[in-house]
């Protein structure tokens, strides 16, 4: 009979591998500073396909774009549901 290995065990683990699945796989950082160039290119206010495309290239779901546009203090989202850059606000 073979001897247990608990190291095989926790490599082999799909709970482990679950995990792994769900780190970040994306800068936030590099993330929020695309969404601030769109919008300033875009005038302060984007639709959200722009920022889902951008978000991709980058490596980050659309799940991850909008918690990292909830984040993001000076950017809100309209009940038409554009995006909006408060920065530029008198």
């Amino acid at each position: 009979m073979s001897e247990f290995n608990y190291k095989d065990f926790l490599k082999n683990s799909s709970f482990l591998n679950e995990t792994e699945e769900t780190e970040e796989k994306f800068s936030v950082d590099k993330l929020e500073k695309k969404v601030k160039a769109i919008l300033k290119k875009e005038g302060g206010a984007v639709g959200l396909k722009p920022l889902v495309d951008a978000a991709k290239e980058l490596g980050a779901s659309k799940k991850d774009l909008m918690g990292v546009l909830k984040r993001m203090k000076s950017v809100k989202t309209h009940k038409d549901g554009d995006i909006i850059d408060t920065d530029g606000l008198k």
